[in-house]
């Protein structure tokens, strides 16, 4: 599969792209973050879940939003790339990591569109000390 492909994968397919409900039994939100790209007007919202012991390991991941293709895809990529992974290391992940786990070269004026999911996550996590 060609970076492109996976990236339009990503954007058809989705991954963990859900609204969580309070309705579940033993559901907690332990995160949550949310950011706009104030140009072109995509936004991501993220959920989620870390276990209680010094690990504080992500367990689960979710997210909604709306936009073009790059800022839904590099959401989708993110919630695979970050599940299971603990938080530190995710608040380790610069935006030139978000750049090459995109995968292709993305123009200046669309760097914005692809930095929306990141920038929600870090949001998200920024509630929480270590």
């Amino acid at each position: 599969m060609t970076p492109e492909d996976r990236v339009l994968d990503h954007y058809e397919h989705p991954y963990n792209r859900y609204i969580p409900t309070m309705q579940q039994p033993g559901f907690t939100i332990c995160m949550n973050g949310a950011h706009t790209n104030e140009e072109c007007g995509d936004c991501i919202r993220w959920w989620g879940r870390y276990d209680a012991t010094p690990q504080r390991r992500i367990f689960g991941l979710w997210w909604e939003g709306e936009g073009c293709c790059f800022s839904q895809a590099l959401a989708s990529m993110l919630a695979e790339h970050c599940t299971a992974k603990r938080l530190y290391e995710v608040r380790l992940f610069t935006q030139d990591d978000v750049i090459a786990l995109f995968g292709i070269d993305v123009e200046p004026g669309r760097i914005e569109c692809v930095m929306v999911a990141y920038h929600a996550l870090q949001k998200a996590l920024e509630k929480h000390d270590e």
